[in-house]
Formats: structure tokens, sequence, C-alpha cells
């Protein structure tokens, strides 16, 4: 916190507020996990990015989508926009 906003916070304080906010969006969490358990399409993805030479890891899943997109950039934008998914 400090270094991004000039606001001081101990470890217990930051070791709190991750407890607290973990706890909160518990239901949310659970609803994504029973989301994928019962999709009958997952897709999963994970690609790694050295930082300073650290490799960090992105993981990405992805239900099954009702429609593909296409090529264009500008058609792909306005059913990115209006694109609902179903699993």
């Amino acid at each position: 916190m400090e270094s991004q906003f000039g606001l001081p916070m101990s470890s217990a304080s930051a070791l709190d507020v991750t407890r607290r906010v973990s706890e909160y969006l518990r239901p949310e969490y659970e609803a994504i996990l029973d989301r994928v358990r019962h999709a009958k399409v997952v897709n999963v993805d994970e690609t790694s990015e050295k930082v300073d030479g650290v490799n960090y890891w992105l993981g990405s899943l992805q239900l099954k989508l009702t429609r593909s997109l296409p090529l264009g950039r500008a058609e792909a934008r306005r059913r990115l926009m209006t694109n609902t998914t179903n699993d």
C-alpha cells in the first residue's frame, strides 16, 4: 500500500484485509467453481512471462461460448460487446 498509495500498512493488517476480502468473495468463488465443474466444455490455458528475471504464470479458464468470433476487428468488437456465454 505504501509503495502504491503512500499509505503505511503492517503485514498483519495486509493479512487481515486479505482474509476479510477472501471471506466476502467466497460465495462468488464457489459459484464460479460450480459453473466450471458442470460446464460441458472448459478450455484451460496458461502462459508464463519473465519480469525482472522472475517467472510469473497467468492461467485462464474459458467456458463454452455460444457463438464464435469473426476475424475482422470491428465485427469482433461489436460481437464481443453483445456476446453472451452459455455453459
